[in-house]
């Protein structure tokens, strides 16, 4: 097996509109939380894996069939590339989304040598013997679930820990939270609270690499755990799940050797857009917050309806083995219910990856909110999302 890690900063060199929220309309040039993309490239005999992760609201299937054309004259033929967003709301459009988002043309050209390079010179170790450890619990400290009907027994942080020989060597850090700390019209772009922490496991273990991978948070988001929304709620929130995967991280558990496996699966989507009266909903239990959310979404179904017919047919799972623990990765906003029917401490769906296709709460769901009128996958896509996710 053969192992290498790059990164490159991808801050925009121009003033540029945040994409996250439907309010933000000002272009932005000041940066707070560094904006990365970051490679890990993974190969043995059968297989060549390479997995790039962004800090990036996400990015839609056309933009990445496009980076991934783009890339292939640095990989084998037939390269396993994924695409991976921590889905920062503070960050330029990478995305062709629903009719709510447009790509950031400019950015995109501008990050095309910044990703070759990446990938290029990603340097590869020699031919090793690894192995992997993977820890995972619950922890609330950032993220719980926003509803009101909801549960914080499925928010995660994860650690899956690289290591040649006794030394670790890397790590991905997995947690299910919405990285939206800041005010919608702060005036600055942000990696938010998942790049203060990896800036803090970087700087403590600056001979390992961090790739932070972002799990079914569809419904989880720091709304019941910031005191404020601003940067020192970032650094505070992005300092206690550092923390917490830091424990993880020092109680070195058994090791697995690394075998690596990749299968994909196509999905067809059959697409519809509800309609609901906001008027006649019983809104008695809902919070203030979550009255206007629906308001809103009555507002966004508009648009998703007209955006319908350029949506893709099929989306992309793409399940990674290393060793005897599996991620999936998929290119919906799920949410945290999706948890329950795997087993955590060896499989975990990895979102806004493959492309983007935004929310979809659980099988047989009867709460009305912001995310569920939006959703556009039918109730059978969900059952099928559901089996992919543990049977591929």
């Amino acid at each position: 097996m053969k192992i290498g890690y790059n990164q490159v900063c991808i801050n925009p060199t121009f003033s540029t509109l945040p994409v996250g929220f439907l309010t933000q309309s000002e272009p932005l040039s000041k940066v707070r939380g560094d904006l990365y993309a970051r490679c890990l490239r993974l190969e043995d005999e059968q297989h060549q894996l390479v997995l790039i992760t962004f800090d990036s609201l996400g990015i839609s299937q056309d933009v990445q069939q496009r980076m991934e054309e783009s890339l292939r004259r640095w990989t084998r033929e037939n390269a396993t590339i994924i695409f991976s967003s921590s889905h920062t709301h503070y960050a330029p459009s990478l995305c062709n989304a629903m009719g709510l988002f447009e790509e950031n043309t400019a950015y995109m050209e501008s990050l095309d040598i910044k990703l070759s390079n990446l990938v290029r010179n990603c340097r590869m170790s020699e031919e090793c013997d690894l192995s992997v450890s993977w820890q995972i619990r619950n922890f609330t400290g950032v993220g719980r679930c926003r509803l009101s009907s909801g549960t914080d027994q499925n928010v995660l942080a994860g650690v899956l820990s690289f290591f040649k020989g006794d030394n670790r060597i890397g790590n991905f850090l997995f947690y299910n939270c919405h990285p939206t700390i800041s005010a919608e019209n702060c005036d600055y772009l942000s990696s938010d609270y998942p790049g203060v922490a990896l800036d803090v496991l970087k700087q403590r273990y600056p001979k390992e690499f961090f790739l932070f991978l972002q799990g079914p948070a569809g419904d989880v988001s720091t709304r019941f755990t910031r005191h404020d929304k601003n940067y020192d709620e970032v650094i505070r929130l992005g300092n206690e799940i550092a923390a917490a995967w830091e424990e993880m991280m020092k109680l070195m558990p058994h090791r697995q050797k690394l075998v690596l496996d990749i299968r994909e699966s196509l999905l067809e989507i059959h697409k519809e857009v509800k309609s609901v009266d906001v008027k006649a909903l019983n809104v008695s239990g809902l919070s203030e917050k979550e009255i206007r959310e629906l308001q809103t979404a009555s507002q966004v179904i508009e648009r998703c309806r007209k955006a319908l017919p350029a949506l893709p047919e099929k989306v992309r799972f793409t399940r990674v083995s290393l060793g005897p623990f599996r991620f999936v990765f998929n290119p919906f906003e799920l949410f945290s219910g999706y948890l329950q029917g795997l087993d955590p401490k060896k499989e975990v769906p990895v979102c806004y990856s493959q492309g983007y296709f935004g929310y979809l709460s659980c099988p047989q769901n009867r709460e009305i909110s912001y995310e569920t009128m939006i959703e556009l996958p039918s109730e059978e896509d969900k059952l099928q999302v559901a089996e992919l996710l543990r049977s591929l």
